[in-house]
């Protein structure tokens, strides 16, 4: 223990100087790494208010990451508000007129329709909104647009909101809307069929959110044909080109409506869960459950037809 101590005394200037190296090195490598962390995390918050003042911007598209020109957002918010005022005011006429006729032919034939199913749904009281380009493709812009009820207008104490989704297409020299989410209808006119049956893709209604697939069904049997026994869904699914699937919704309507008699044919609208991208497509139409001989239950046959439609889309 002596030993000890004396060595301390002998050498303690020089312990005492390694000691404060030492903590004078623990004190620049601290302050180092604090100033590194502080500037990081600047950096990080110059770069989020940069990415959220990009995003908030209504010519920013959300799906692409991509900004488009000031001049042709420009035209594309004159006509949505446009419209939308044209709403508020009750201005039937003049509303309908913007919409596109493809738009129209789709899902408002008739102004009497437009006026009914979304004018009377939609503004029931006036609406403020908010945009964000949602996707984009230098043909047609799809818009998501929040409205929202006019509080100071309507001196109501709750805003409620609704979600659609307007796509700004091109007719001749004038922009038109698209509403309700609707964004483009592709004809197809595409057929398969085998002993039994004959299927006919006739066009496709494509939606931000889903899609419609319009068919008719021609039954070559002197039989009754069920269309789907399993009705579930996932035995009538679509196909895209990266591979993936998508069931489709006619789990929601009943066997009666699903049935084609002998030598009949019937129109049916399917829809399927895949939303707009432009650069993933429909490829392929599966009907894995075609039940044959539908109203001899020893005779069912269960059939399968798959749908092409790769070399179309």
């Amino acid at each position: 223990m002596r030993d000890l101590i004396g060595k301390y005394n002998r050498n303690r200037k020089i312990i005492w100087i390694i000691i404060g190296i030492c903590v004078a090195f623990y004190a620049i490598i601290h302050i180092i790494n604090f100033s590194i962390e502080k500037s990081r995390l600047t950096t990080e918050k110059q770069t989020n208010n940069v990415k959220e003042s990009i995003f908030y911007k209504t010519n920013y598209a959300v799906t692409s990451d991509k900004l488009i020109d000031l001049s042709v957002n420009e035209g594309n918010t004159k006509i949505i508000k446009e419209f939308i005022k044209n709403c508020n005011e009750k201005k039937v006429d003049e509303a309908y007129n913007l919409i596109s006729d493809e738009c129209k032919k789709v899902l408002y034939p008739t102004q009497e329709v437009f006026e009914k199913e979304y004018l009377n749904n939609i503004f029931q009281e006036n609406k403020t909104y908010k945009l964000q380009l949602w996707t984009e493709d230098d043909i047609k812009f799809t818009y998501r647009v929040e409205l929202m009820s006019d509080i100071l207008a309507t001196g109501g104490v709750v805003n409620t909101s609704k979600i659609d989704y307007y796509t700004i297409v091109k007719e001749g020299e004038n922009l038109k809307l698209n509403i309700s989410g609707f964004v483009e209808k592709e004809e197809l006119n595409i057929t398969n069929e085998n002993e039994i049956i004959k299927i006919n893709v006739k066009n496709m209604e494509k939606y931000v959110d889903y899609s419609n697939i319009n068919i008719d069904v021609y039954n070559k049997t002197n039989s009754t044909i069920l269309l789907d026994g399993g009705k579930k869904g996932d035995s009538v699914f679509a196909t895209d080109s990266k591979n993936n699937t998508y069931a489709s919704f006619l789990f929601e309507v009943t066997d009666y409506d699903l049935l084609i008699e002998k030598n009949m044919k019937k129109d049916f609208s399917i829809k399927f869960q895949k939303t707009f991208d432009r650069n993933i497509n429909i490829k392929q139409i599966a009907f894995t459950d075609i039940v044959t001989n539908y109203e001899k239950e020893n005779e069912k046959r269960n059939q399968k037809l798959i749908i092409e439609l790769t070399n179309k889309l």
